[in-house]
């Protein structure tokens, strides 16, 4: 017989099962970590670079303003997005981070918390997040019974490896930061 918890953690994992997410929520997120990268000082020597990985660094990235797009997490598709401010202005939604096929997930529904683990996604990226691989933490914070829940909160814990695109032979960068979303975005 299966674990009933597990069961209503898949479901909640899934979203679609959720009365509640029947359609795309869009929480704003905001950024805070770091990108590590080498700098090459000449042959057999290097030193270990460490920049702010941020809104801002993301915006830079992918080329777009913060006037245009805003950095939300899909509680659907349970991923990272630069999605277009105003939906006449025809941008693309632009895909910086998603969860793989690889995932657990454990929810306490007395304290009212969902906590899932699960490997990043392949991307189209070609800047900082391209060929990005690690791991994902992701707890949610919801109010009511889980098969209504209405998520009130969410932080991510990445930890993952991309390529530095200004890298060279040495193109790797260590990319270590927390997603927090609360606010619900609406698209105009």
């Amino acid at each position: 017989m299966k674990n009933p918890l597990r069961i209503l953690a898949t479901t909640l994992l899934l979203a679609t099962a959720s009365p509640a997410w029947a359609v795309d929520q869009y929480l704003k997120a905001s950024v805070t970590g770091t990108v590590q990268t080498q700098l090459s000082l000449g042959p057999g020597e290097g030193r270990i670079y460490t920049a702010p990985l941020n809104k801002k660094r993301i915006f830079q990235e992918f080329g777009v303003s913060g006037e245009d797009y805003e950095l939300v997490l899909n509680l659907n598709g349970i991923g990272l997005f630069l999605l277009p401010k105003h939906a006449a202005a025809n941008l693309p939604v632009i895909t910086v981070l998603v969860p793989g096929s690889q995932n657990q997930a454990i929810v306490d529904t007395r304290a009212h918390v969902e906590k899932i683990r699960a490997d990043i996604g392949a991307g189209t990226a070609t800047n900082l997040f391209k060929d990005l691989f690690g791991q994902l933490e992701i707890t949610y914070f919801f109010q009511g019974p889980i098969a209504t829940a209405k998520v009130k909160k969410v932080i991510t814990k990445v930890k993952s490896c991309g390529t530095d695109p200004a890298g060279g032979n040495f193109a790797s960068a260590f990319l270590t930061f927390k997603v927090v979303a609360e606010e619900v975005f609406i698209q105009q």
